[in-house]
């Protein structure tokens, strides 16, 4: 356990915790500026399984984001670009790499088998889609966003949680992105830590933030915003704690 003694040396992380943290599996939907990160900051930690999944081949223009990657990534697969690099961080995490895009026929096997889901796409509609399985398995996941030089998290646990649709009832018909407006490269890994922290609260069974996460880098502003739970929510609404 030498690999992790800075962490248990944490009050808050008994080498029982370090156990725990070892047999959980967590699945990660994008492998952008957020997923990346999270994904190195999971293996790091010692989380025993990590499930990665991304389409897109590594672009120029991802590496002022992609901590985890170099020009040498250029043209390559980002989930097997971080699947390797991840390998080479922590041999002990199973790393497994599904080259394709989280949809309707996939989400459900792959929420399934996780213990946790993390958030790192960067659009409305995969999201939604991870809610709607996420809520019907049971299963708790970490919504981040970022764009320009604002981010926010939110942690979901069904049936003790408000859900994303309680927060986002409606699907906006369009949404600013990093490609419209820009994102400054240091607002990601704000996200990133907060996804992890959470997560990692959430594999060892401790209260996770139950409101969400804003913050605006330039400036200097970081606020919790309270959100409600919608008793009418069509995904959520008829779920109860047993």
């Amino acid at each position: 356990m030498d690999r992790y003694i800075r962490q248990t040396a944490l009050n808050q992380v008994s080498e029982e915790d370090q156990e725990t943290i070892r047999s959980k599996k967590v699945l990660i939907i994008g492998l952008g500026g957020l997923g990346g990160l999270t994904s190195s900051l999971l293996a790091r930690a010692g989380v025993g399984h990590l499930t990665l999944i991304d389409t897109d081949k590594v672009e120029l223009s991802n590496l002022h984001r992609l901590f985890e990657l170099n020009e040498e990534d250029l043209g390559k697969s980002k989930a097997e670009a971080t699947a390797r690099k991840l390998r080479k961080i922590n041999q002990e995490t199973k790393i497994d790499v599904h080259n394709e895009n989280f949809n309707v026929d996939n989400g459900e096997r792959l929420v399934q088998e996780a213990d946790v889901v993390i958030d790192g796409t960067d659009n409305l509609l995969t999201r939604f889609l991870i809610n709607k399985v996420s809520v019907k398995r049971n299963t708790p996941w970490v919504y981040g966003a970022c764009v320009g030089t604002v981010g926010t998290s939110f942690t979901f646990v069904p049936k003790k949680t408000p859900c994303l649709s309680c927060m986002i009832p409606k699907k906006p018909i369009c949404t600013p992105e990093c490609e419209e407006v820009g994102i400054m490269n240091t607002v990601p890994p704000v996200v990133s830590s907060h996804q992890v922290t959470q997560a990692i609260k959430l594999m060892m069974g401790k209260e996770t933030l139950k409101k969400l996460f804003y913050f605006d880098l330039w400036k200097n502003k970081f606020q919790l915003v309270t959100v409600n739970k919608k008793e009418d929510c069509p995904i959520c609404g008829n779920e109860t704690e047993d």
